[in-house]
């Protein structure tokens, strides 16, 4: 069970959003936007190193839970205090519409 007193984290939820457009049918940049900024309970799981093109990447993986929202998707990412954390899947705990428990990778490719 959770408290909200748990929830001493603050974060916020982004989403990829294009700008404008060179003509072409293609984005001239793209930019993450803040859906919503929420109180959080944010736990790191784990880390591992990895080499990838020659260099040591560094991945850790964290538990993020929040009051439940509807629609946080994989193509969205956590931002906590300019750490950028990928979002790898959610799921509602306990089913009772309460609490959103989003997996997270920090050091992915965004």
């Amino acid at each position: 069970m959770i408290s909200i007193g748990q929830c001493r984290h603050r974060i916020a939820i982004e989403r990829k959003t294009r700008g404008s457009s060179d003509g072409a049918g293609g984005a001239v940049s793209e930019t993450w936007t803040t859906l919503y900024e929420c109180w959080a309970k944010l736990e790191p799981q784990t880390g591992r190193e990895i080499v990838a093109a020659d260099q040591n990447v560094h991945r850790l993986t964290h538990r993020v839970t929040v009051r439940f929202r509807a629609g946080v998707t994989t193509a969205m990412r956590v931002n906590y205090q300019g750490r950028i954390l990928a979002i790898l899947g959610t799921r509602e705990l306990m089913e009772n519409g309460r609490w959103l428990e989003i997996m997270c990778e920090e050091g992915a490719p965004s």
